[in-house]
């Protein structure tokens, strides 16, 4: 099944991305790996979920970048996004979600194919480019935790995060706002299942 997404030109360490999704109704960035390596990006952190995709399958990304700048209409924007492995050649390059509309403060006129928000005083039209088609197979709907103790029923496993006060049980916090805000000096583990 596939459905139709509006997409921009953004610029990403001096390469022009074109065909960069522009999605309200998934909740993450998501850049391919083709596409880190094709900018030279090498380096992200682990991912310690994986995701639902809108076909139901789950996917484990491949990690995630904490701090990936995009420039659209000559301002950047710092975003936060998880590097997918696409089974589908060339389904996206990028894809920016609702964490990136809401940090931007991006309003959305679909019927006018625009996109405005405003630096400072001054307001900022862009205009949407051609509609992609999107498999669901390339569309992160919500994370999932990683069964880091598979075959543990409940009960134990709370009694392991009882005996484990560091470790946070990543689904009863905002995971995304835990992971922004995860500093490697402060006393907290996030378990990866590697």
């Amino acid at each position: 099944m596939d459905e139709q997404s509006p997409s921009i030109k953004v610029t990403i360490r001096g390469e022009e991305i074109a065909r960069t999704i522009v999605h309200g109704g998934l909740g993450v960035n998501v850049i391919d790996k083709t596409t880190c390596d094709k900018l030279g990006i090498t380096k992200w952190d682990a991912c310690p979920f994986s995701f639902r995709m809108a076909d139901t399958s789950t996917v484990r990304p491949l990690g995630l970048i904490r701090q990936l700048d995009v420039i659209l209409g000559g301002h950047t924007f710092q975003i936060f996004a998880m590097v997918l492995h696409m089974e589908v050649v060339g389904a996206y390059p990028l894809l920016l979600g609702r964490p990136w509309l809401k940090k931007a403060n991006i309003k959305q006129n679909w019927n006018r194919n625009v996109l405005t928000f405003r630096k400072g005083k001054t307001w900022i039209r862009i205009s949407t480019q051609e509609k992609i088609n999107t498999t669901h197979k390339c569309l992160p709907i919500h994370p999932e935790s990683v069964n880091m103790m598979e075959g543990l029923d409940e009960a134990k496993e709370d009694h392991y995060f009882t005996d484990n006060p560091k470790i946070i049980p990543l689904f009863e916090v905002d995971i995304l706002q835990t992971l922004t805000t995860y500093r490697e000096d402060k006393e907290c583990e996030i378990l990866v299942d590697e």
